[in-house]
Parts: structure tokens; C-alpha cells; sequence
């Protein structure tokens, strides 16, 4: 039978090794990158037949601390027949000019996220 004072030691070892792993899960916590999103308004306006511009507003957090670059921003809708239909994305001088010439979408509240923007650590 090991003594009471070998088992204590053993017990504060354990101890010590737990809080140590501990803080490294806790430091590592924000290294790990995820993008949290959400949607905050939609709005669409019909063109023409078979054609349609929908306006997401949404908002993206990025509570790592790691920059995240943006590669690529497409939205997808389903259609009343079930089917995924692709939007194409404009660049922010065209989507001004659509604001421009289209005053039934409302104003245009945020800059719009493209290719190679940089979300950095900790920004919304």
C-alpha cells in the first residue's frame, strides 16, 4: 500500500498537469478560426421576367485571432419548384449604381464583402 504522503503527491501532480492543459485550451481558444454570421435584412426587386435582384444585408464576425480573407461571397436561393439557384455577386462600384438607379431597395447601409477582403481578428 503506497503512503499518504506518495498519493498526495500524485493527487497535487495531477492537479498541477490539469490546470496546465487547461490553459492551453484556453489560450488556444481564439487561435481557431470560425466566422460567425448572420442575416440582418433582405431585400429583392423583380426586373424583368425571369430576373431579379436580391439585396442581403448581413453581418460577419470574426472573434479569432487570425485574419480571414475572404476568396469567394455567393448566395444561394431556393426556388418555388425546390431548385438551388445560384446568384451572381456584383463589385461595390456597380452595386452603388444599382442603389443609385433602383431607390425602391432603400439606402445602402455597410460596404459590400468581396473577393480577397480581409475580415482581421476580433472585427465585425
Amino acid at each position: 500500500m503506497p503512503s499518504k504522503t506518495l498519493l498526495i503527491a500524485i493527487g497535487g501532480g495531477l492537479v498541477v498537469v490539469a490546470l496546465a492543459v487547461l490553459g492551453v485550451f484556453r489560450v488556444q481558444k481564439t487561435a481557431h478560426l470560425e466566422i460567425q454570421g448572420k442575416i440582418l435584412k433582405v431585400r429583392s426587386i423583380g426586373l424583368e421576367d425571369g430576373a431579379s435582384i436580391c439585396v442581403v444585408d448581413f453581418r460577419v464576425t470574426n472573434p479569432s485571432n487570425q485574419r480571414f480573407m475572404n476568396k469567394e461571397a455567393t448566395i444561394t436561393v431556393i426556388g418555388p419548384d425546390g431548385k438551388e439557384i445560384k446568384g451572381d455577386t456584383i463589385p461595390e462600384v456597380d452595386a452603388k449604381r444599382v442603389f443609385e438607379g433602383l431607390p425602391l431597395l432603400g439606402p445602402k447601409f455597410n460596404p459590400s464583402l468581396g473577393a480577397n477582403d480581409v475580415i482581421h481578428g476580433g472585427t465585425t
